[in-house]
């Protein structure tokens, strides 16, 4: 687990949270509140739904799997990005995300992060208390810590 965080707040910008993700290379940023207390994350995900056709998410089941008949080129993206480059990052936040406790035994972390396909947040128990993050390279740094292969 990585304890020395990155954090935005909700007031934090879209842009300038894009602009960590890029810097630092990270696939997601947790949202927290001025007392530290998780509120979500925004991330790669996040970035590209900004950037795709609004009517990608407009599917009468669920987002459209195939927009091919959009013929968008990266300026199109790029101006819909912009669009919400100035707006407050709590906007668009992912509250849904599973989490973890700084408890959970490593069979448990290792089955939610194949799951959720991203980095998971560790709360305290209770107070929502954002007190690390697991990615994928803290958990491979355990699987190969004493391997001889």
């Amino acid at each position: 687990m990585t304890t020395d965080l990155v954090t935005v707040s909700p007031d934090t910008t879209v842009g300038d949270t894009i602009r960590l993700l890029t810097e630092r290379r990270f696939r997601s940023i947790p949202i927290v509140d001025d007392a530290g207390k998780f509120l979500g994350q925004f991330g790669v995900q996040s970035v590209l739904g900004l950037a795709m056709p609004h009517v990608a998410g407009m599917g009468l089941k669920g987002p459209m799997s195939d927009i091919q008949f959009i013929h968008d080129n990266m300026e199109d993206l790029r101006r819909r990005l912009a669009d919400n480059w100035n707006d407050s990052v709590g906007s668009y936040l992912d509250a849904d995300r599973p989490t973890l406790k700084p408890e959970d035994d490593m069979t448990h972390v290792v089955q939610m992060l194949f799951q959720s396909r991203g980095n998971m947040p560790v709360l305290e128990a209770g107070s929502h208390q954002l007190v690390g993050i697991v990615s994928y390279w803290d958990v491979l740094d355990h699987l190969f810590d004493g391997l001889d292969a």
